[in-house]
């Protein structure tokens, strides 16, 4: 069965655009950076759109194979809070696959969750680094980045 991931995409994707295309330069490639491109777009519209009348929302939907980026990994921060183990979860989902760490809180205490889907009974095992362990957090998306 193929999972198709659906995307409604706003004036936020534009930063998720670029920092995509900073983390994942092969995964854009394989877009041929129109998802960059379209997000740059939709952002310049929006502005002279603004700057002539009222301001209004413009939304993009996309699909995208879950299974044409079997690399792809979400990395979910904020987790112990519930509205990120929400987002985990949901991610779990639909199929998509988590890091293996997030950023956390600076008074969390480094620890390993397991995020678990409750619907599918999808899991994964999360390492949670508090944001204060800046060290620890550069070793390890240097890792991520070079296993990606």
């Amino acid at each position: 069965m193929r999972h198709l991931l659906n995307i409604s995409l706003q004036a936020v994707f534009l930063v998720s655009a670029l920092n995509l295309s900073i983390s994942f330069p092969s995964l854009v490639k394989k877009w041929n950076g129109s998802v960059v491109n379209s997000a740059f777009a939709i952002f310049r519209q929006q502005q002279q759109v603004r700057s002539l009348s009222a301001p209004i929302s413009t939304s993009l939907t996309m699909s995208v194979a879950v299974s044409d980026f079997p690399d792809l990994r979400i990395m979910v921060n904020g987790m112990p809070g519930p509205m990120a183990v929400a987002a985990a979860e949901a991610c779990l989902r639909r199929g998509l696959k988590l890091a293996p760490c997030g950023i956390t809180g600076p008074d969390v205490s480094p620890q390993t969750i397991t995020v678990v889907d409750e619907d599918t009974g999808h899991s994964a095992d999360v390492k949670l680094i508090p944001s204060s362990m800046v060290d620890e957090i550069k070793w390890t998306l240097e890792g991520l980045k070079a296993n990606s």
